[in-house]
């Protein structure tokens, strides 16, 4: 077993979720990169958090996802239609994260440290679990708040001692959406869990191209300089 097995994620229980969060939702687990825990430790473990995925031209009766209670809570109900499934999957590959990709290569570089490139320096997934609707305007309700906010709690605080010490626990979180950073402090607080502003921070989403290019690329790059980088 490794980070990238679902079967890793199986522990993460919720309020909601009956059956475990990621035993529902399998496909939505972390995408974990070969060098995310870099053994010459030239940058610590970092998870960068999105906000959500999008089904565009998805019906009712290929999935409920548009009904918040049977999303999290139905049983015999259409999730994800196989047809969407790369759509769901964290290991993101188009010209949105490129930019983040682009700027961690970059940054890897010019510290003289040799990268896999892309996703295999770090880890990523999206924070809501439900997707989004065609219009790209999610509006998260309670239940998306609280189970997004229930799995990361449990994603961060990871630590599994079988089999060979696998562990996630992440040094750095930085969050690429400031809606999604928002509804994980609204959690921690409503919870009474302190919120470590040291070690988990925001820019906004790279997908709002005029706030990333005005301020969200070098707050991102600024970031990971002076807390990803060893």
């Amino acid at each position: 077993m490794n980070k990238n097995d679902k079967e890793f994620y199986f522990g993460i229980k919720s309020s909601i979720v009956s059956e475990g969060v990621f035993e529902r939702f399998p496909l939505q687990i972390p995408a974990v990169g070969k060098h995310y825990w870099r053994e010459d430790g030239c940058h610590c473990k970092m998870l960068l958090v999105g906000e959500s995925n999008y089904f565009r031209g998805v019906s009712e009766e290929e999935s409920v996802f548009n009904n918040s209670e049977l999303w999290y809570k139905g049983k015999d109900v259409p999730l994800i239609p196989s047809r969407k499934e790369k759509v769901v999957k964290n290991w993101k590959g188009y010209r949105t994260f490129t930019k983040v990709y682009n700027i961690t290569d970059r940054v890897l570089g010019e510290n003289g440290i040799y990268s896999l490139g892309g996703q295999q320096e770090f880890a990523f997934y999206n924070y809501y679990l439900r997707p989004a609707g065609g219009s790209r305007k999610f509006v998260p309700d309670t239940l998306d708040k609280v189970v997004a906010g229930e799995a990361l709690t449990e994603i961060i605080s990871m630590n599994k001692p079988e089999p060979k010490l696998i562990t996630l626990e992440p040094n750095l979180v930085i969050f690429l959406s400031k809606k999604a950073y928002d509804d994980f402090h609204w959690y921690q607080d409503y919870n009474q869990i302190p919120f470590d502003s040291d070690r988990i921070m925001f820019t906004c989403h790279p997908a709002a191209w005029h706030h990333w290019n005005t301020y969200g690329a070098k707050t991102f790059e600024d970031l990971i300089r002076k807390h990803w980088i060893k």
